[in-house]
């Protein structure tokens, strides 16, 4: 699973593929591996990172989008 967490809101995209708007309800699942995510808002600019997500766990993502918020 992926947990997705973004400030401010935004789009998600997992891998090229519309995941979903934070604040999602739940985790994502995804297959086990590395995995691109992408947070799109239209007032900021994108913002993306790579997380591997090994089986069984859930990876946690934390994604910026205003400047100085990066984690």
């Amino acid at each position: 699973f992926l947990q997705v967490l973004t400030d401010p809101w935004a789009t998600i995209h997992i891998d090229g593929t519309i995941a979903g708007t934070t604040p999602l309800s739940g985790p994502i699942a995804v297959r086990p591996g590395s995995h691109v995510v992408r947070a799109a808002n239209p007032f900021f600019a994108e913002k993306a990172t790579e997380v591997a997500v090994a089986r069984g766990d859930t990876a946690r993502v934390e994604i910026g989008l205003r400047e100085g918020t990066e984690r």
